[in-house]
């Protein structure tokens, strides 16, 4: 740590989950940043390694003002994170999940600017993406401005290297853009919002969403943090149909108002679009689960708010054939 620079007012909440091979790495990330933030909150949800005996080991090695947290049980990433913003005393807040990692100057280059620009209410950035045999490099994939039009989606700020993303809420209104570990938002703007929606995956996609309708988002275009892709993430293969569901979930959740998210008549229509959708997206991932898998899904609440297991037969005849061909393999 920079112990010369001044901290900055953040709190930094990491959310672990039998990350003990890694959390090191992402707290040493935290330890060299060029301005240290005031807090930071690790929360491990019921780990079923040694997780916790780690990240105890790394904070009696730092001296940094850390406060361990530890689920008596598993209660997902969501209401982890939100443990740690209730948590919270500072003006700002970020999160860096237990497997991502920042550069040196993320939290400043990503703080600095709120402090600048008193009416905004999230500053983030890009992140690139790692797998597990590329730690240490920094491969061309990116997860934020690969996804904007740079003619219609930013505006230049009056701060240097700083844009501003001219409507965020239709950037948001499907799915996230933004970096989850590439981001630093206001505090009071999270409560406002009631913090995360308690879904298992999207749970950052919804609150970036929620605090979209509330107010202006800064943005750089250059990387702040890696992100580690690995077997354990929901976004891994093995877990696409959890993750289509869960995705599925939160746009029912959307259509129907429980998310208190309000939307106008065009925002309406393009997420029952997408319900349709990502309900096929469904379907075929669940598919490859083999026809009881698929069978029992079928039954679903998400099923049954979009016509029913009869109607998702006939609608993807496909799908049943792929289901009983895995059931044979």
């Amino acid at each position: 740590m920079h112990a010369e620079k001044s901290p900055l007012d953040v709190t930094v909440i990491v959310a672990a989950w039998n990350r003990a091979k890694l959390i090191t790495r992402t707290l040493d990330s935290i330890a060299a940043q060029t301005r240290p933030p005031r807090s930071i909150i690790i929360i491990d949800d019921a780990s079923a390694d040694n997780t916790v005996e780690v990240a105890r080991q790394w904070i009696a090695q730092h001296d940094l003002p850390v406060r361990l947290l530890v689920n008596p049980q598993n209660i997902g990433v969501a209401e982890t994170r939100n443990s740690g913003l209730r948590q919270a005393s500072t003006r700002y807040a970020a999160f860096l999940d237990s497997d991502d990692v920042w550069q040196p100057d993320a939290l400043e280059k990503l703080t600095i600017p709120l402090e600048q620009d008193t009416d905004a209410l999230v500053c983030s950035a890009d992140a690139v993406v790692l797998s597990n045999d590329q730690i240490g490099e920094s491969p061309p994939v990116t997860l934020f401005a690969s996804k904007l039009n740079l003619a219609i989606d930013i505006v230049p700020s009056d701060l240097p290297d700083i844009y501003e993303l001219i409507d965020p809420a239709r950037l948001l209104l499907l799915t996230s853009i933004i970096p989850t570990c590439s981001a630093v938002f206001r505090l009071d703007a999270a409560r406002a919002v009631s913090f995360m929606p308690n879904f298992r995956t999207g749970e950052d996609w919804l609150f970036w969403l929620r605090l979209a309708k509330q107010g202006r988002f800064l943005c750089r275009l250059e990387p702040v943090a890696h992100v580690l892709r690995h077997d354990a993430n929901l976004t891994h293969f093995s877990g696409s149909a959890f993750t289509a569901r869960e995705h599925l979930r939160a746009l029912l959740a959307l259509a129907d108002g429980t998310l208190g998210v309000a939307l106008t008549a065009s925002e309406q229509q393009r997420v029952a679009d997408a319900i349709t959708e990502k309900a096929s997206h469904w379907r075929y991932h669940l598919s490859r689960e083999g026809i009881r898998i698929y069978w029992q899904g079928l039954t679903r609440p998400e099923a049954q708010a979009t016509g029913g297991r009869w109607r998702h037969l006939l609608a993807d005849p496909r799908s049943l054939a792929r289901a009983l061909f895995a059931r044979l393999v």
